[in-house]
C-alpha cells in the first residue's frame, strides 16, 4: 500500500491497540461516579427550585443551605474516589509486580 502523500495515518494506523482498549473503570469507581452524578444531579434540581422561588415566587421544597453543602460535598468526595480508584485500577495492570 502506498503512503498518503498528506502525511495522514492510513486505516490500519487508525485502529487501537489492544492496550489502549482496556477499561481500568473497576464496580467500585462505577459505582463512585454514578453516585457522583446522582448528588449532583440533586444539588442543581435543588438550585432551579430556589432560583423558581425567587423568579416566579413560587413555593417549591428547597434543601437548606447546610445539607445543600453536603450534598456538594459528597458528590465532590465520591467524584474523587472514582478517579482516584480508576487510577488504582490502571497502576495495577500497567506496572509490573516487583517482591
Amino acid at each position: 500500500m502506498a503512503p498518503d502523500p498528506l502525511g495522514m495515518p492510513g486505516e490500519a494506523d487508525m485502529t487501537m491497540k489492544d492496550s489502549q482498549k482496556k477499561s481500568y473503570s473497576t464496580k467500585g469507581s462505577k459505582i463512585a461516579v454514578a453516585l457522583s452524578a446522582l448528588s449532583f444531579v440533586i444539588y442543581l434540581i435543588n438550585m432551579v427550585a430556589g432560583k423558581a422561588n425567587i423568579i416566579y415566587e413560587l413555593n417549591l421544597f428547597q434543601i437548606g443551605p447546610i445539607a445543600e453543602f453536603l450534598i456538594l460535598l459528597f458528590s465532590s468526595t465520591t467524584f474523587i474516589a472514582a478517579a482516584l480508584l480508576q487510577e488504582a485500577a490502571w497502576k495495577s495492570t500497567n506496572e509490573p509486580h516487583t517482591q
